[in-house]
């Protein structure tokens, strides 16, 4: 194989809109009710994290496979979340 068609094979995807799926089977009337509750609150929260996995999903599977896992190295980190995108 040519290093040509390893680069098609291999070409990496971008997701435009990433997304993060919370509480997925909501009936739409539980989505109204919570949102009409909740829309208008704030809220904030930290955590502590020891780690990250990175997981992928093939067409057609609904099983997630662990691609890699990336351990965090316990070192402080001073970004704001607004930085990061700037």
């Amino acid at each position: 194989m040519n290093v040509a068609g390893s680069r098609k094979e291999h070409k990496p995807h971008f997701i435009e809109e990433p997304n993060l799926l919370i509480a997925r089977k909501l009936l739409p009337w539980q989505y109204e009710k919570g949102w009409l509750e909740y829309s208008n609150k704030s809220f904030t929260a930290k955590f502590i994290a020891d780690g990250m996995l990175l997981l992928r999903r093939r067409q057609g599977d609904r099983a997630w496979q662990i691609v890699e896992r990336f351990a965090f190295q316990n070192l402080p980190v001073s970004t704001r979340q607004g930085e990061l995108f700037a």
